[in-house]
């Protein structure tokens, strides 16, 4: 999965808080989920993007970057 947001802003504020949701999915399940069927929601979760009013392409942290969206 690779998580994108889309800011009006140039500068978006706290753009990748909502990522964190996506935790759960990308850790080990523990023991009783393994057995009850939810191992199979395991999954990577890969480079994130928050498309925004950004002049160039930026990074945001180690694992999300700005893009402007006239880029795409």
């Amino acid at each position: 999965m690779y998580p994108i947001e889309i800011k009006k802003s140039a500068a978006p504020k706290d753009a990748t808080r909502h990522f964190s949701v996506l935790d759960p999915i990308a850790e080990e399940p523990s023991e009783e989920d393994r057995f009850s069927g939810a191992a199979h929601l395991k999954t990577d979760i890969g480079t994130g993007a928050v498309v925004c009013l950004s002049p160039d392409v930026l990074p945001i942290d180690r694992k999300n970057w700005m893009v402007p969206a006239w880029l795409i």
